[in-house]
């Protein structure tokens, strides 16, 4: 075989290796800015808050309810992104918020993960769910390395956690979209990986 031949094949397997160990061991993702989060999840919280009293006034005074529709549509298509699902659930971990936490999973998969604690009080089971995650408070950073999989259907988004004491990890996080009765405009993505994966991968390191 030539040797030009050969020296490319080394090069390209060189740099297809460097590539690999990039991605794996180094690459840590677009940063997601935690207190932004934090604040976008009590803005997107305050307006449902103001929407739903809109509604009833709505509903009381008999007026067509179409046009209010609008307010909630940035929420919608901000949910309709991977990556701000991640934003939004590592927002409720800083806020310390479980209701809001176990909003951003898939209804059966969530159900089965809070029933799998014998506790009658769900929402704390979900506090130590999330205080898992952050590892007691020591998350520092969580970045977005890559969204994978069939866009507007069921995708992989896999992030890398960095913690305070310096431990880093990489998980992946299954998501899929789901509507609701108002159609396709108002489908979003939930979390389909099982919270106990997730914190098994954490555990793991």
């Amino acid at each position: 075989m030539n040797r030009r031949i050969i020296t490319l094949i080394l090069l390209l397997l060189l740099s297809f290796i460097g590539y690999f160990v990039y991605v794996v061991f180094i690459d840590n993702g677009e940063p997601i800015n935690l207190d932004q989060s934090a604040q976008q999840v009590l803005e997107d919280v305050e307006m449902v808050k103001k929407q739903q009293k809109v509604y009833k006034w709505v509903a009381s005074k008999e007026i067509e309810e179409g046009y209010l529709d609008e307010h909630i549509h940035d929420i919608v298509e901000r949910q309709r992104d991977p990556q701000n699902v991640i934003q939004f659930m590592f927002g409720t971990i800083i806020l310390e918020e479980p209701e809001l936490f176990v909003q951003t999973f898939e209804t059966e998969t969530i159900s089965k993960d809070l029933f799998k604690v014998d506790n009658p009080d769900k929402l704390k089971v979900a506090a130590n769910l999330m205080n898992q995650i952050s590892r007691n408070g020591k998350l520092s950073r969580v970045g977005v390395i890559n969204v994978r999989g069939s866009i507007n259907q069921e995708v992989t988004v896999r992030i890398a956690l960095e913690y305070s004491d310096g431990m880093e990890i990489k998980v992946p996080v299954k998501m899929k979209l789901y509507g609701d009765a108002h159609g396709e405009d108002h489908e979003i993505y939930y979390i389909t990986s099982s919270v106990w994966d997730i914190i098994e991968e954490i555990e793991s390191k």
